[in-house]
């Protein structure tokens, strides 16, 4: 190497000893440095150093000189090794940073190219007479910081060039864990997982809709790209806009993302992903002056836990915040040590930085060495809180990491048996080389403040990823506190908990704030995603339903369901049938239980009455028979009301069938026998008298009713009646019984029909035949409109029947048919005997009887003389006497007195 360039990097080097500071403001000799970079100052909005002093980096700082003190102090790490440091401030610049970490990468070539010199050539004899003893040889061991992400992307670029080790207390850029960076380590866990955190506590109060802000830095962009990727890994929160402002001339660009923040009314929820304290506040400031209210901010360790943005007046814009910071560890031996500080102290007196924390803490101009007068002098635990922050455990346990390391290449160069090596001992001279520290670093495994530390081949301990959640409580008219209300661990099941009672939101609400880019559609809707988590709510499709909110679809309902009127839920279809619990079931039971009770007064009449003429001459045994049959149509009309079964179907339609056939069977047998007394010519021959018989008249009932009776065993056999049920997509199921599915039912169905349907229309044919016998004998021209009102009804029915929809009018219909059957043959055949009998008792006795007999009997007789003295007054003017017209006439009264008789027996 040139000589005189040489001379110009060394004489760039600044840490020759702890009297001169150039950059420095903090050291102390030792047999092994360690760095340590941090940032006093904050950075301007021109990107220079601020003259305002961050007083957390200041307790970071002393943080590491507090774990250096404890090291040296520990009889079994570094026994033979004191450690010394120094601390730059950073200001947190990333040039300013990477200029240090230059320094430090000279320095140690420095030392180790002097470290080899014999002073034999002429260079050597330079570097001997410019440095005589090699005052340089004290080897830097490891770099601690920078705390910003930025700063220790340059400086670790940087560090690489000498194999020098960095290890970061708060750097937590995912860039960092890139394999590029291979000389780069640290304690905090990487925005990873900060980012999992963020993740977890937007999904716990189902927040859909956020903006995200970050800073144009490693750190910020980093940090939001791992966000977006939980994002969408998660799939159930969506990201409005993403927004990056610049470290350095922020002011236009701030203003320009609070304005786009403020036309965004849905988004409720803001992520600051930022470093750097004066970027932060201006941000604030910008949004108080824009009136950005109403907002929950989500603040990561960036700046959550920044006691010197916790004012009233910003409150307005981010009271009520939830964040994260690193996990708050028991640090109260640091604590104790910081207590004891004074404003009278050497270290504050010779301190610059400690030199301006009392000014800025007693707000005076001027620093003596008894401090600013009477304000104060000594470390109080007010003065505590606001150097209070999570870093220290973080710096400790760095310094405690290069501590082993260093102590690990030590033990390997001094005791080769020892078992506390965890290293592979390398060939080395005496010093210890930063090289070896680094290698070291990858091995090296320790119970620290912070958890188990271990380093990973990215440089990370994640054994310590863990996170408190805080919340920055602020109630009107009090003083703003950052609160822990949960914490997020990565080795915990369900990683976050939260205290939910515990959070206080903007303006003191203890509701949680609501983000989303639409509302939720109620149940009964389905959300149409229109762009990323914005939707429309559209009402879910006749058969479909959705039962929660936010449904993204709804479900189709079952074959036998339908949709409520919400379309909240899937119901059964109602049931069309008959049933006594509506108002047409009702209706159906009174008719039916009035014509039961007229059938009993009827035949309570007739029993009672039994004796008189009306009764005998109705034949009572047909007549009570007749009644009961009334009876059974009444309680088949009103079975179905109770319900389609198997076994309602199968009654009805017996019972209907037997009364029927029953009723029209005595009225064939009535009709009959009168055509039969009065010897009308249609009437059958002498020969089957027997079948007019009283005697023999049940017999003869039951052989008329044998087929029907035959047939419908038959139909029961073949084909018994089931209740079948009938959907009507959407609308209701049908409940019928279900009758004539099978050729061989339909057949012996319409035979029955068939049967039914000529004894109706022979009874009907009969009593018109028999509507001009004596006054006495009218009750056939009762029986014909009966027989009327049946084949009019039964034929009106069947062709409505056929034309009518499957449903319950089927089952009414049918049931109306009945009761209109069962109440025309009480009123038709037993209404006018029982007006005679109840109105009229005069005409129901037998001598009125036999008096209204005798008086047709004349009346007919003087029908038929007038008609023989006509026909004999038409013959005499004939020439000639026919003597068959005397023998006709002759047989005509023989007739005359043939009917006579017959009706004086009948009468009797």
């Amino acid at each position: 190497m040139n000589i005189y360039l040489l001379v110009a990097l060394i004489g760039a080097v600044s840490s020759r000893n702890c009297s001169s500071k150039p950059f420095y403001e903090d050291c102390k000799d030792g047999g092994v440095i360690l760095t340590g970079l941090f940032s006093i100052h904050d950075k301007t909005v021109n990107g220079q150093c601020d003259t305002v002093l961050n007083i957390q980096e200041l307790a970071s700082a002393e943080a590491m000189v507090y774990a250096i003190e404890q090291v040296n102090k520990d009889p079994y790490l570094l026994p033979n090794i004191t450690l010394g440091y120094r601390i730059f401030d950073t200001c947190g610049i990333p040039s300013r940073a990477n200029t240090m970490a230059f320094s430090f990468v000279i320095e140690n070539t420095l030392n180790e190219r002097i470290h080899g010199l014999n002073g034999t050539t002429q260079d050597e004899r330079v570097y001997n007479d410019l440095w005589p003893g090699n005052i340089l040889k004290r080897p830097i061991a490891a770099v601690i910081g920078p705390g910003d992400s930025a700063s220790s992307v340059v400086v670790s670029s940087m560090l690489q060039i000498g194999s020098l080790a960095q290890i970061s207390p708060s750097s937590a850029s995912d860039e960092l864990s890139q394999p590029y960076y291979q000389t780069f380590f640290r304690t905090v866990p990487p925005d990873s997982q900060q980012a999992k955190a963020v993740s977890d506590i937007i999904k716990y109060f189902n927040w859909s809709y956020i903006a995200v802000i970050g800073s144009d830095s490693s750190y910020g962009r980093y940090g939001v790209g791992a966000l977006e990727h939980e994002a969408h890994e998660s799939d159930t929160y969506c990201i409005h806009s993403i927004e990056y402002f610049p470290t350095s001339n922020y002011e236009d660009k701030i203003q320009r993302i609070v304005a786009k923040l403020k036309k965004a009314t849905n988004v409720k929820v803001i992520v600051l992903w930022a470093g750097g304290i004066s970027s932060i506040r201006y941000l604030i400031q910008e949004s108080y002056k824009q009136q950005l209210f109403r907002r929950t901010w989500i603040a990561p360790d960036g700046w959550s836990h920044t006691t010197s943005l916790f004012t009233p007046e910003y409150s307005a814009v981010i009271g009520g915040f939830i964040g994260t910071t690193f996990r708050h560890f028991n640090v109260s031996g640091f604590e104790k040590n910081l207590l004891l500080m004074k404003s009278s102290s050497l270290r504050s007196q010779d301190n610059m930085w400690w030199r301006e924390f009392w000014q800025t803490v007693n707000n005076c101009s001027q620093f003596t060495w008894k401090g600013c007068g009477d304000k104060l002098n000594n470390m109080n635990e007010d003065l505590l809180s606001l150097m209070h922050t999570t870093t220290p455990a973080y710096v400790i346990d760095a310094v405690r990491a290069a501590a082993h390391a260093i102590d690990s290449v030590y033990r390997c160069q001094h005791d080769h048996h020892s078992n506390l090596s965890q290293v592979m001992c390398l060939p080395t001279k005496d010093d210890i080389r930063s090289v070896e520290v680094l290698r070291a670093l990858t091995k090296i495994k320790f119970k620290g403040l912070t958890g188990s530390i271990s380093f990973n081949e990215n440089g990370d301990s994640l054994r310590s990823a863990a996170y408190d959640i805080v919340n920055l409580q602020f109630i009107p008219g009090g003083t703003p506190t950052l609160k822990i209300v949960g914490a997020w661990d990565r080795g915990f099941k369900g990683r976050l908990q939260v205290k939910s009672d515990w959070l206080v939101w903007k303006n003191g609400s203890k509701v949680v704030p609501i983000s989303g880019c639409s509302e939720s559609c109620p149940p009964g809707t389905r959300q149409s995603p229109t762009v990323a988590c914005c939707w429309e709510c559209i009402p879910c499709p006749h058969a479909s339903v959705s039962a929660s909110y936010s449904s993204t679809n709804c479900s189709a309902c079952e074959a036998d369901e339908k949709a409520n009127h919400d379309n909240t839920k899937c119901e059964a279809l109602p049931l069309d049938h008959l049933s006594i619990n509506d108002g047409r079931g009702i209706g159906l039971v009174v008719f039916a239980v009035i014509g039961i009770l007229l059938t009993l007064f009827t035949f309570g009449v007739f029993v009672k009455y039994r004796d008189t003429p009306v009764v005998k001459t109705s034949n009572q045994q047909l007549s009570y028979t007749f009644l009961f049959s009334l009876l059974v149509a009444f309680c088949a009309a009103s079975i179905l009301t109770f319900g389609q079964t198997p076994f309602s179907c199968t009654a009805n339609m017996l019972l209907n069938t037997m009364y029927y056939n029953v009723c029209v069977s005595i009225l064939f047998l009535k009709t009959s026998r009168l055509l039969h007394v009065f010897k009308f010519k249609m009437v059958v021959s002498s020969t089957s008298r027997w079948f007019y018989n009283t005697r023999y008249q049940f017999a003869v009932l039951g052989v008329l009713n044998l087929l029907p009776v035959v047939l419908s065993i038959a139909f029961l056999a073949v084909e018994p009646p089931l209740v079948k049920v009938t959907i009507v997509p959407l609308q209701y199921k049908i409940l019928e019984c279900n009758h004539d599915t099978t050729t061989a039912g339909v057949a012996i169905n319409c035979t029955i029909f068939a049967y039914e349907l000529i004894l109706s229309v022979l009874v009907a044919y009969y009593a018109f035949r028999a509507r001009k016998l004596p006054s006495n004998f009218n009750e056939t021209k009762y029986i014909a409109f009966s027989m009327y009102i049946q084949l009019t009804t039964w034929g009106t029915t069947l062709s409505i029947f056929t034309s009518l929809r499957p449903g319950s009018f089927r089952a009414i219909l049918h049931c109306i048919v009945q009761l209109c059957s069962a109440f025309s043959f009480l009123l038709c055949i037993f209404a006018p005997k029982l007006h005679i009998i109840l109105r009229h008792p005069e005409k129901n006795t037998a001598r009125f009887v036999k008096a209204a007999v005798t008086r047709d009997t004349m009346q007919r007789n003087m029908t038929a003389n007038l008609s023989l003295k006509r026909l004999n007054s038409a013959e005499s003017t004939c020439t000639t006497f026919s003597n068959s017209s005397v023998h006709s006439t002759a047989e005509n009264d023989t007739d005359l007195n043939t009917n006579r008789k017959n009706q004086k027996s009948h009468v009797g």
